[in-house]
Parts: C-alpha cells; sequence; structure tokens
C-alpha cells in the first residue's frame, strides 16, 4: 500500500491534487453556467419567473399589462449587476415593487437603482422601502435615497462605529432633517447618530429636548436650572446658546449634554467606570430639568468618560491626525483585563495603545491599513466585500446566466407566453353564453326530467300510457333543440367580439394566428359557385342508383342561373327546367322500357330533385339557411 501512494506522498501532493481538482470542477461550472444560456427550459423558466413577478407588480399599481414590458426590460437588464452583490431577480422585483408602494405612485424604477438600493439594503441592513420612504419624506427622491445612505454609511466608518446601528437611527429620525438645521444635511445628522451609537443612547431624547428649546422661556429656565445643580458647562448656562445649538446643532447639544454627565463619572479600584456615589442624586436631578432618562445620562457619562480616557492613552506626537482619525483608533479599541486599552494591528494582532502607535510611527503601512478600512467606498463594493467567499464565487458564476433573462423581458417572450392563455380565454368567452349558463341548463333537465319521472310513474300505476310518454319526450326534445339554436346564434355574436378583442391585442403571435385564420377564411370563402367543386352525389330509389355529375345546373323558369348562393322565396314559381346528364347504374336483367317507366315514377323525379338541391348546397353544409354558412360567413366578417 505504502508503494502504491508513493506518488502522492510527497509534501505537498494532497493539497496540489485537491487544488487541481477544486480548478477542474470550477472551469467545469463555469462551463455549465455559460451553457445555461442557452437552455431552453432556463429560458421559459425566466419568461415564467419575469412574468409572475410583474404580474404581481401591476396588480399593487392597479393596472393590467400595459406598462409590463417596460417594466420587465427595466428589472432584466438590472440582473447581472444584482447578482454580483448575492441576490437575484426576486429581489430586483421586491426593490420595484416596495418602492412603488412606499410612494404611492406606479414608478417604474431605473436600471442603475436596482442595484444601488439593494446594495444600500444588504449594507445597512434596512429594507429599500424604508430607506426610500424615509429619505422621500425629508425631500429626497428615489434615486437619491441610496446615495444619502452612503454618506451615513461613510461617516459611520469614519468613526469606528457600527454602520448597521447608525443607519437605523438615522432612518427613525429623518424626520429631524425638516426640524433643525444639521452641518452637512444627512451627514450632520449621520455624526449625530454615530455619537449616539457611541455613548449607547437614543438620539431622540436630545432631538426632543431640542424641540423645547425653541422656546425662549424654556432655554432661560434650563440653563437656570443647570446653574442651580451645579454644572460646570459654559455651554449649557448660556440661555441663547441653548437656543442656537437646539435650531442649528443638535448634534453638539448632545455632545455637550455628554460632557456634562462625565463629570459624574469615575474609575473605580477594579478598573471599571462607576457614577460618584455622591453624584447620582444631583445627576437625577438634571434628568429631570433636560427630561431625559436618568439611564440615558449615566451611560452618555460612562461611554464620554471611556472615550477620554483612551485618547489620554495615545501619544500622537509625531502624527498629524483629524478628530476623526483619532476617535477612529480610539473607537476600535477596547479596554483588556489589565486596565490597559488594546487594538487588533493587522499582522501584529493585539497590542496596547501606546505600543500600537510606537508601530504606526515606525511602519506607517499599518497606520495607513487601518484608515483604509475607514476610507469611503461605494455601497457597490461594500456589499460585494461582505459576501463570504462561496457565495462570492455562487455570485459570478450566476452572473454568467444572461441570455434567459435578455429574452425574458422582451416585448416577444411576453406576447409568446401570453397568447395561449388570450386564446383559450376567449374560446371559453365565446362558449360561456347566457343559453349555456349553468341555471339554463338546469332548468332545461330539471324541468324535462320531472315529466318524463312523472309519466313513468303513471304508466307504472296503470294511469298514464306509452302514446303520452312519447309526446313528453317529444316536446323536451324540441325544447331543447331549440335552446341549442338559440345557443347556437350567441355562440356565433360572442365569437365575432371574441375575434375582435383578438385582433386589438397587439400580440405578436395572435396577429400571425389571425393572419392565418384569414387566409383560411378566403380559401373557404371562394366557393361561391359551388357547382364547380361539389362532389358526385348519389341517390338510390328502390333498384336504381342516380348520381349527378359537378355540370349539371338548374334553371328557374324565367331563366334565372340558379347556380350561385341564390334561394328562391314562398312566392317564387316552383317550377324547374332541368337539364342533367345522368349516369345511372341499373342492374343488367332491366331494359330500356323500365328505365323510363321509373323516370316517369314521381318518387324518382323527386329523388332527382332532391339530389340536385343536395349538391347544389353540399349537402346541405353550405344551404344559405344553415348554421354553418352563417358561422363562415361570421368567421369572415371577424377575421377581416
Amino acid at each position: 500500500m505504502l508503494e502504491e501512494n508513493n506518488s502522492s506522498s510527497e509534501p505537498g501532493a494532497d493539497f496540489l491534487s485537491k487544488l487541481n481538482a477544486s480548478l477542474k470542477d470550477g472551469l467545469s461550472k463555469v462551463t455549465e453556467a455559460v451553457q445555461m444560456n442557452f437552455s431552453v427550459d432556463a429560458i421559459l423558466g425566466a419568461i415564467k419567473e419575469v412574468d409572475e413577478a410583474s404580474l404581481n407588480i401591476v396588480k399593487s399599481f392597479g393596472q393590467a399589462r400595459e406598462n409590463m414590458v417596460v417594466m420587465k426590460q427595466s428589472m432584466t437588464a438590472a440582473v447581472t449587476d444584482v447578482t454580483l452583490l448575492g441576490g437575484g431577480f426576486e429581489d430586483i422585483a421586491e426593490i420595484q415593487k416596495d418602492v412603488a408602494e412606499s410612494l404611492g405612485r406606479n414608478l417604474i424604477l431605473v436600471e442603475s437603482s436596482y442595484k444601488t438600493l439593494y446594495a444600500a439594503a444588504e449594507v445597512t441592513g434596512q429594507s429599500a422601502k424604508l430607506i426610500v420612504t424615509n429619505f422621500k419624506d425629508a425631500g429626497y427622491s428615489a434615486y437619491q435615497a441610496a446615495d444619502g445612505m452612503k454618506e451615513v454609511v461613510d461617516v459611520a466608518r469614519s468613526m469606528g462605529v457600527n454602520a448597521k446601528a447608525v443607519s437605523g437611527e438615522v432612518l427613525e429620525n429623518m424626520s429631524a432633517l425638516n426640524k433643525f438645521n444639521f452641518e452637512g444635511g444627512v451627514q450632520g445628522l449621520a455624526k449625530m447618530a454615530s455619537q449616539a451609537s457611541l455613548l449607547r443612547i437614543d438620539m431622540k431624547e436630545t432631538l426632543d429636548l431640542s424641540l423645547e428649546l425653541f422656546s425662549p422661556e424654556k432655554a432661560i429656565d434650563l440653563a437656570a436650572s443647570m446653574q442651580r445643580l451645579g454644572v460646570a458647562n459654559s455651554e449649557l448656562l448660556d440661555p441663547l446658546r441653548l437656543m442656537d445649538m437646539a435650531q442649528n446643532d443638535p448634534a453638539e447639544l448632545q455632545n455637550q449634554i455628554s460632557k456634562m454627565t462625565e463629570q459624574f463619572v469615575q474609575m473605580n479600584e477594579k478598573g471599571q467606570f462607576e457614577i460618584m456615589p455622591g453624584a447620582r442624586r444631583q445627576l437625577m436631578e438634571i434628568s429631570k430639568e433636560l427630561n431625559i432618562p436618568y439611564e440615558q445620562l449615566t451611560k452618555m457619562g460612562i461611554a464620554t468618560k471611556e472615550l477620554d480616557q483612551k485618547l489620554s492613552q495615545i501619544n500622537f506626537a509625531g502624527f498629524q491626525f483629524s478628530e476623526e482619525q483619532k476617535n477612529l483608533i480610539a473607537n476600535m479599541s477596547e479596554m483588556g483585563t489589565d486596565g490597559k486599552f488594546k487594538i487588533q494591528v493587522e499582522g501584529e494582532g493585539e497590542m496596547d495603545l501606546e505600543k500600537a502607535m510606537v508601530k504606526f510611527q515606525e511602519n506607517p503601512k499599518l497606520l495607513e491599513a487601518l484608515e483604509k478600512s475607514a476610507q469611503p467606498k461605494t455601497m457597490e463594493d461594500l456589499a460585494a466585500e461582505q459576501l463570504t467567499v462561496s457565495k462570492s464565487m455562487e455570485a459570478s458564476l450566476k452572473s454568467l446566466v444572461k441570455t434567459p433573462y435578455a429574452i425574458a423581458g422582451q416585448k416577444v417572450a411576453q406576447d409568446a407566453y401570453t397568447a395561449p392563455a388570450s386564446i383559450m380565454r376567449e374560446g371559453a368567452n365565446v362558449m360561456n353564453v347566457e343559453a349555456l349558463s349553468i341555471k339554463n341548463i338546469g332548468k332545461a333537465f330539471q324541468g324535462g326530467t320531472e315529466d318524463v319521472l312523472k309519466s313513468i310513474d303513471s304508466i307504472i300505476k296503470g294511469q298514464g300510457s306509452m302514446s303520452e310518454l312519447a309526446d313528453i319526450l317529444t316536446k323536451q326534445g324540441e325544447k331543447l333543440k331549440s335552446a341549442g339554436s338559440d345557443a347556437g346564434t350567441q355562440i356565433i355574436e360572442k365569437y365575432d367580439e371574441s375575434v375582435k378583442r383578438l385582433s386589438e391585442s397587439n400580440n405578436t403571435f395572435i396577429d400571425i394566428m389571425m393572419d392565418g385564420a384569414k387566409k383560411l377564411k378566403e380559401v373557404f370563402l371562394k366557393v361561391e359557385n359551388l357547382g364547380g367543386n361539389q362532389k358526385n352525389t348519389e341517390v338510390k330509389v328502390e333498384d336504381f342508383v342516380i348520381k349527378t355529375l359537378p355540370q349539371d345546373k338548374l334553371v328557374m323558369a324565367g331563366g334565372t342561373n340558379l347556380g350561385g348562393n341564390q334561394e328562391m322565396t314562398s312566392n317564387e314559381t316552383k317550377r324547374m327546367d332541368v337539364n342533367m346528364n345522368l349516369n345511372i347504374t341499373a342492374p343488367p336483367n332491366i331494359d330500356t322500357a323500365q328505365l323510363v317507366l321509373a323516370l316517369e315514377n314521381t318518387n324518382v323525379k323527386e329523388a332527382m330533385v332532391k339530389a340536385v338541391s343536395m349538391g347544389r348546397y353540399n349537402n346541405g353544409l353550405t344551404a344559405p339557411t344553415s348554421n354553418n354558412v352563417k358561422l363562415l360567413e361570421s368567421m369572415a366578417n371577424g377575421v377581416t
């Protein structure tokens, strides 16, 4: 066994073998993905998926299929971009539906917006519907909402705080943009939300206080109260400054409150932060005056004290850092069990902040790597980078399948998919006439059945007769025949309506079928002179067989030619001159005299006239009064 495995026992041989197998498997999957572009099943599946999703959306629009082609083209064009971010067509359809519902308008999004909204939703953990709705309320368009969320994420990343937490805070308080003046608009709101996230508080408390401070009386009262309670913060002791911060910079008001609470916090002998025992009652009184819960103020004080403690341990000598960079380093560190703050440095692992700063000075690339993690990126890049390796590979393979969705987004695909349904619907509509309604059919059978059963019961009891039963059956047959005639008339009328609707459907495939029906109608209607096209008709009278030939014709007295589709009225002369070529097949033992006598026979004459009439109207199929002719003419009128 050892000898057999010698070839693979070399160092790294097993790894290389697995790597080779993995590469082959990857190539095979790429090939399969490319082949899916030409798979009939994949194309039909995409057509069905796109059509059903689009129909679900237009139903929410309160519309039919009028805008479906435009919507399909826009959505399918975005499939590749969204797929590369880990999504799929179902996500695109959901975004389209949610945005339209949130705006209250039947807006069809442009192709690029699906990618940006999907990325924004994935990075922030918020739904596209919530993002668009809240930004729209703040005066942003649906297409600006994703850019607005990018600003929020950039601010959060630059401060080293959780982007999803900040995004949630911003969206929840977007209405504040229309109440207060934030520096940079959304950026200012995002900074306030980021600080609230660092302090682990709800920024809504500060915003509510800001609204109260719009009133000069409230600002004066609060400043006096802060002075009375021993607050050592000049920003909160000036009524005019309080009003200015409340109206124009709520983020700074929140910052000043947090700095104020820091004076009530200390670090105990265990290296833990706590509210000073003698200051708790004082902080509770401040809480009442600010109308901010005591728990919120204690969180502010502890978080602010911790941040200051971190910054005091960082030696920034020799470095030019902005406040955001300093806060980034501080926020990415945490106190260890030894009471010192630790930070993770690329390639070095966990380090004390003091040592980390020395490393940053010795190797600037380490600091660059740290800063790079906080630099702004597009939402699409962030969404793609957040995919796992397996998800990224899967997304790349799925993005290679383009043709099915490219076809599914076109009008020809919609026409092909909906044509059978349209034809079947109109076919069912033709047959769903009043005469054939369940109610009328039930009445016809119910009444007739009761009469027949009563008659049979009477016969059994000896009170009725077979003739009465036969009479009832005859009447019932006449009723059914009359109902059938009414149904035929109604069907012809509805047929014309259905043909007209199909002709106006603007469906490529239905147009092709209607053109075919038109050609077929023309073929049938060319049979105007039926005498030249009719088949030979045989009539047998007793032992004689009389056969009419194509050249036979019937002429009325007065010379009127009946070769066309004309019919005599009840007032016209019934006598006819008949010129006929007869091919008579008779038994061999019949002589000429017998033939002459046979032709004089009244029954034979009537049979001959009947044969000519049957030939003229193609055995009754094309008689002017027949339902077949009426139906054919109706088809002709409807298709033309």
